[in-house]
């Protein structure tokens, strides 16, 4: 064959040419709609897994952050205080006077950036001691009640509920901010701070 052949072509079994047959606009459409049902259905799971694994997470830090305090209790006689456990420092290094006999520490890292932190705005994970004169109290209730806890910004509404139900087993009477050991309100917006007890005074209600 004098000429050579074109890219695409091939001999058929004739000795003739025969030009590669390639998709048709209809059969690219057809894909991509599969495509795109394939994306919808597959891309809410995904997301539901990842807020989930959140939770789980938030819970597990939430549990370690408990033991951590109640040691450095049990250690020291005292309970940590806001200004002492700034991003932590009082369960990863001795905070020193007046603070005798601490053992720590307490936590290998302090978890800093909550697992909701975003490119537009940064959650945190902080330590609150609600002591005399603390603003906010833990109940939202003029008056000491010291009590110890976590907030957690930036969580949003679905999964503070869930963040409920696996700690309290119900987020019945949880927006009101006045029961269990879960704390959030929803007058706040979406996403919203929640509040986690570790220990109080006072017996708090379910």
């Amino acid at each position: 064959m004098g000429e050579k052949l074109k890219r695409g072509a091939r001999i058929n079994n004739k000795g003739g040419v025969k030009m590669k047959r390639g998709f048709t606009l209809i059969e690219l459409i057809v894909v991509i709609a599969i495509i795109a049902v394939l994306a919808a259905i597959i891309a809410p799971a995904a997301f539901k897994q990842v807020e989930k694994s959140k939770v789980v997470g938030t819970v597990g830090d939430y549990k370690s952050i408990k033991t951590a305090v109640m040691a450095y209790y049990s250690d020291t006689g005292v309970w940590p205080t806001t200004a002492f456990a700034v991003a932590g420092a009082c369960f990863t290094a001795n905070p020193g006077a007046p603070v005798t006999n601490w053992d720590g520490p307490y936590l290998e890292k302090w978890p800093t950036a909550g697992r909701w932190s975003g490119a537009a705005v940064a959650g945190t994970v902080t330590y609150l001691n609600d002591a005399a004169g603390f603003t906010p109290s833990w109940d939202a209730v003029a008056g000491a009640d010291n009590a110890r806890y976590i907030r957690i910004s930036q969580v949003p509404l679905a999964s503070a509920r869930a963040l409920d139900r696996q700690i309290d087993g119900t987020n019945a009477g949880a927006e009101t901010d006045s029961r269990g050991y879960v704390r959030y309100s929803i007058v706040a917006g979406d996403p919203i701070p929640v509040d986690i007890l570790i220990s109080t005074d006072v017996v708090p209600q379910m």
